[in-house]
């Protein structure tokens, strides 16, 4: 089990965001922010791998927030396709959608909840964190292209920015429930 300090650590590092690892099963489909066995996610601390979900359970305040419900998402992508289900048999299932930001754009991003952001295409920056789509995909290998962003840092609000002069940002959002009105 992870030490609290190793996780804490995590979210203030990237104030209230973390970075995912690409998790691929055997067929060749992602899953995204899964704390679901066998499609375990993990955060990435340095070369250390811890799982979503075991950070969850060691501090499910810091990462998902004091108020906010279970992480209830469950989400393969696969040639281009997301897939989403509830982990549970409950009435509010994941959601998702897209956000496009334009070359040199900024643009905020608050929730009631926490989010994950996985990149489909172009470069930039979640708060202070990078995040860019790969060119190729290695199992194994650490991509820039999924972050969580805590229940928290969600509720507050944060801002991204497309770092690229002449390419858009397409960021797909996944998130457990409504986004803040």
């Amino acid at each position: 089990m992870p030490s609290v300090t190793l996780l804490r650590g995590a979210v203030a590092a990237g104030e209230g965001v973390v970075r995912l690892a690409p998790n691929f099963a055997d067929n060749g489909e992602r899953w995204i922010a899964s704390i679901s066995e066998p499609h375990l996610s993990c955060i990435a601390i340095g070369a250390r791998r811890i799982p979503l979900r075991d950070a969850f359970d060691k501090l499910r305040d810091w990462y998902l927030g004091a108020q906010a419900p279970d992480w209830n998402v469950l989400a393969r992508w696969s040639n281009g396709d997301l897939t989403l289900q509830p982990l549970d048999d409950v009435e509010l299932g994941p959601v998702s959608d897209q956000w496009m930001l334009g070359p040199g754009e900024s643009g905020h991003l608050q929730y009631k909840g926490p989010v994950v952001l996985l990149c489909l295409r172009g470069q930039g920056l979640v708060s202070k964190v990078e995040i860019q789509s790969p060119h190729a995909l290695h199992d194994g290998k650490l991509t820039p292209d999924e972050v969580f962003i805590t229940g928290e840092r969600a509720r507050r609000g944060l801002d991204i920015r497309n770092t690229s002069e002449k390419d858009p940002l397409e960021l797909l959002r996944i998130y457990s429930e409504d986004p803040a009105a």
